[in-house]
């Protein structure tokens, strides 16, 4: 992979860091300078000039120093941005976002960019993770576990991106389940409903890709 993406998912806990960390440390490997971002953001706190513990795994797989702008908006509390909103916190302002993204992306060579749960995470009523991706003008790649009911996951999840004018490049599969689906079963449930090819693997905690994803952005 030589082109800028964002790492969306079909839920959250499903292997976004992790497909997102590997692929970074493949174009580093491949000589690419590679800007990283996880712009919004839940959980524990990280001990470092990062805010998440997703975010210092990103900036620790690029080479480069965790500091606030790779994680802009981050909060302890474990819900949605939107959700924040209904509580009572501050609307967050994507635009803002987007804005703070460009920045980053003039300084590298290409950016991988990780969403926030699954696809559908809202970020304002009506505005949704998928449409930070289409906004940033970001090809995505959407990762699955292997979980009982990962098939229905993956087709809807791509059927809201694509309803809502998202590219998606491929699917990567990640294996975490021993009660789940078997790779082959999943990846041809998935490739036999959906136009959108699996591009890799995780299995053992190692990611394989089946094909590269084009030329750099």
């Amino acid at each position: 992979m030589k082109k800028s993406v964002f790492i969306l998912g079909t839920d959250t806990g499903i292997g976004k860091t992790y497909v997102a960390v590997r692929i970074i440390r493949h174009m580093r490997e491949a000589g690419i300078c590679v800007g990283v971002m996880k712009p919004y953001s839940a959980g524990k706190s990280a001990n470092s000039g990062a805010k998440s513990e997703d975010a210092h795994a990103l900036a620790r797989a690029a080479g480069v120093t965790p500091n606030p702008n790779i994680n802009p908006d981050h909060q302890e509390m474990e819900a949605s941005p939107y959700t924040r909103c209904v509580m009572g916190h501050v609307p967050p302002d994507p635009q803002d976002m987007i804005r703070q993204y460009k920045v980053l992306e003039s300084r590298f060579d290409v950016m991988v960019v990780e969403g926030m749960g699954g696809c559908m995470v809202p970020i304002l009523h009506d505005y949704y993770m998928a449409d930070l991706a289409r906004d940033m003008g970001l090809p995505a790649i959407m990762v699955s576990d292997n979980r009982i009911g990962a098939v229905n996951h993956c087709i809807m999840s791509v059927y809201m991106c694509r309803c809502r004018d998202v590219r998606l490049d491929g699917i990567i599969l990640n294996i975490m389940h021993t009660d789940g689906y078997d790779m082959d079963v999943l990846q041809n449930s998935i490739e036999g409903v959906l136009d959108i090819p699996v591009i890799g693997t995780i299995q053992n905690g190692k990611l394989v890709m089946n094909q590269s994803v084009a030329t750099p952005k």
